[in-house]
């Protein structure tokens, strides 16, 4: 675990001067970040770059509270992380957070992310547990390589108006082809599994 927030003051501003986190191979990490607390939590607000490769044991990066403060990030990079399924994924000590279909949405708002990469991860199948709740207003750059998993990135409620191409697999490709390329890769796939199989 890199950062354990428990039993932090609501008024102390732990970690506001950090602008990047930069992590390579610290093949036994399983979590970022525990015990955020759950108001007045001010931390991370001034990060700007998060890169996280080869972290192996690590099946997530951020709980929808992360998520919530990174209002300054504007690049992540994720890359070679052998059994991550998600990049937000809820936390016991996320149940507040309110995500019934009757409800008004908690929308997840990365407001100036400009540029998102993806790369080698083979476990990888969606961005968010509820992949219908995050904004990308200011996203322009995305780039998708490796992750023969994930059929789906952007719909409906996913929202990333600025962004007009991809870099899918080391190809430009316009962004409405983005989920059928991705359909067909995760599509061969399975194909080619059912063929070693036998």
């Amino acid at each position: 675990m890199l950062f354990d927030l428990e039993g932090l003051e609501e008024e102390v501003m732990v970690l506001g001067q950090l602008v990047s986190i930069d992590l390579y191979h610290l093949v036994e990490l399983r979590h970022l970040w525990k015990n955020v607390p759950r108001r007045g939590f001010q931390g991370f607000r001034n990060l700007t770059k998060l890169e996280v490769s080869t972290c192996n044991k690590l099946s997530y990066l951020l709980s929808p509270c992360i998520a919530k403060l990174l209002v300054n990030l504007q690049e992540m990079i994720l890359w070679n992380c052998e059994i991550m399924e998600r990049v937000i994924q809820m936390e016991e000590e996320d149940e507040y957070f309110h995500w019934s279909k009757t409800e008004k949405k908690n929308i997840i708002v990365f407001p100036q992310l400009r540029s998102l990469q993806l790369g080698c991860l083979d476990n990888l199948e969606v961005f968010c547990h509820r992949n219908d709740c995050i904004e990308f207003p200011s996203l322009d750059k995305l780039f998708i390589s490796g992750c023969p998993r994930m059929e789906i990135f952007l719909s409906r409620s996913v929202r990333a108006p600025k962004l007009e191409t991809v870099e899918f697999d080391y190809d430009s490709i316009p962004v409405h082809k983005l989920n059928y390329m991705m359909k067909r890769q995760n599509e061969g796939m399975h194909c080619y599994s059912t063929v070693s199989d036998e």
